[in-house]
């Protein structure tokens, strides 16, 4: 693929995201949705982070015991204390001392 192309594409993928953005922020801002759907478009963006983060903790094939624990101990801060800074930091410090102490 030429350098043109690749930065057509590029932009063209781009921009796609953005009007998909701005249909979902202009309809969760719209007085017409009815009230269930609206409520369930709050769940969006935690589905979608969902999505993102957990394939990364489930691999059957070869698991990462490190990245499991960092997982559940962040999880479990979050769930416990309902700091997210905070539970971002706990998750890392996991990793990093199971990445210390598991060989």
């Amino acid at each position: 693929m030429s350098s043109h192309l690749y930065w057509i594409a590029l932009l063209l993928v781009a921009l796609g995201t953005l009007v998909f953005r701005l249909i979902f922020l202009g309809a969760k801002r719209s007085p017409s949705l009815p009230p269930l759907l609206k409520r369930a478009m709050d769940f969006v963006p935690t589905a979608v982070l969902a999505a993102l983060v957990i394939p990364q903790f489930i691999n059957p094939l070869k698991p990462d015991w490190p990245v499991l624990g960092a997982g559940l101990a962040a999880v479990l801060s979050a769930w416990f204390l309902k700091l997210d800074i905070l539970s971002l930091l706990v998750g890392f410090l996991a990793y990093g001392l199971l990445l210390y102490l598991l060989p």
